[in-house]
């Protein structure tokens, strides 16, 4: 009897998911909020989260100049971590510009990371619904494209802290909170 092995045959012929194929630290997702604007030494420069792959995330308080001044790591449960994977690539993140610019100058800035591949940074973005029927016109025909961009930003960004909610942790645009003490 003669066996015939077919070398050059893929091992897997099937799709692999790139959330398995992540390495352990690869960021997930991850915000940051700090000041737009310049501050005195020792003010309070805003948070960050961020979410590993490996189920961690780490939550950072800053002073001026970026000086972390609070460091809290937590551990998430697999199912939330890849579900946020999943709702991040869902959404059309790749044709959102990486700056967006909706005529405010100072204040806060926001910064989002969604896993590696896409960084956006938008200054003082509101948390809103996408109705342009609802804007100056004026507002609208200078900011309207950006605006369209924000609210996606946004929807994305609270169907992430809504998973983070369930487990907990609660997460605005301005502040985190988690069920354990920080």
């Amino acid at each position: 009897m003669e066996l015939n092995i077919d070398c050059n045959v893929k091992k897997y012929d099937m799709e692999v998911d790139h959330f398995d194929k992540m390495l352990e630290t690869e960021i997930i997702f991850e915000y940051r909020l700090g000041n737009a604007g310049e501050c005195c030494i020792g003010d309070d420069d805003g948070f960050s989260i961020t979410i590993y792959r490996n189920g961690n995330l780490i939550y950072r308080e800053y002073e001026t100049e970026s000086i972390e001044v609070k460091f809290k790591e937590f551990a998430l449960p697999y199912n939330t971590i890849k579900h946020i994977y999943k709702l991040i690539k869902e959404n059309n993140i790749e044709e959102i510009p990486e700056s967006l610019d909706n005529g405010s100058k100072d204040g806060n800035s926001n910064r989002f990371v969604f896993y590696n591949i896409k960084r956006i940074i938008a200054w003082n973005i509101i948390d809103e619904e996408y109705k342009p029927e609802m804007l100056d016109k004026d507002y609208l025909k200078e900011y309207g494209e950006n605006y369209y961009y924000e609210c996606q930003v946004m929807k994305l960004f609270n169907a992430i802290t809504a998973e983070l909610l369930k487990i907990g942790y609660c997460l605005s645009l301005g502040s985190f909170n988690s069920q354990l003490a920080i």
